[in-house]
């Protein structure tokens, strides 16, 4: 007869194993999801500081840009000094020729300041959004109860076990058989595993 008690214990020592195994790996799981979680929000400070701290003249889009105009212009004075030679325009006319072009690189200058501005906004915007999405799946992964669950049904798998083992539970007299809940026991008031 010790063949059927063995059964018993087997299956208490094997749910109780199961449920401590499952809430150690799920810790680690989220232990880990945690620290990856952390290291992106790290990486999206960093690019979020960078672009909001880059002066956006600086960028090669716009030096590109400021380039192309200073070309333009210098091959529209040396044009308009050309035909100012041959035309006998006054030095008076060169130089409000020059100061024209001088007015468009400002210009430029001044619309670059702006797309510098919306391009912070929308950096910002951006990096809210992301945050908040961080924030949201590192919520989600601290409420992650999975290995306290498997605890849990462990524990509950180790009692029926147990109950089984002293002849409580099963199909009767100790014998191995359908293990109960022991949630749902005769006379018992199942509870809640959370409240």
């Amino acid at each position: 007869m010790a063949l059927p008690l063995a059964i018993p214990i087997i299956a208490l020592a094997a749910s109780l194993a199961s449920g401590i195994y499952g809430a150690v790996t799920g810790n680690k799981r989220r232990k880990e999801a945690l620290a990856i979680q952390e290291e992106k929000k790290r990486k999206l400070d960093a690019w979020r500081d960078r672009e909001l701290n880059a002066d956006y003249i600086d960028r090669a889009d716009s030096q590109a840009m400021l380039r192309k105009i200073r070309e333009y212009n210098k091959d529209a004075l040396a044009a308009y000094n050309n035909n100012a030679i041959k035309g006998g325009a006054s030095e008076e006319a060169r130089v409000a020729a020059a100061g024209q072009l001088n007015k468009n690189y400002a210009s430029a200058i001044s619309q670059i300041a702006g797309i510098g501005a919306q391009h912070k906004d929308r950096v910002q915007n951006m990096y809210m959004t992301a945050g908040a999405n961080l924030d949201d799946l590192k919520i989600s992964t601290l409420m992650d109860n999975t290995g306290m669950q498997n605890m849990v049904n462990g524990v509950n798998g180790a009692a029926n076990a147990a109950l089984q083992l002293y002849g409580m539970g099963g199909t009767g007299g100790g014998t191995a058989g359908e293990l109960p809940d022991i949630n749902n026991l005769p006379g018992s008031t199942p509870k809640p595993l959370y409240t």
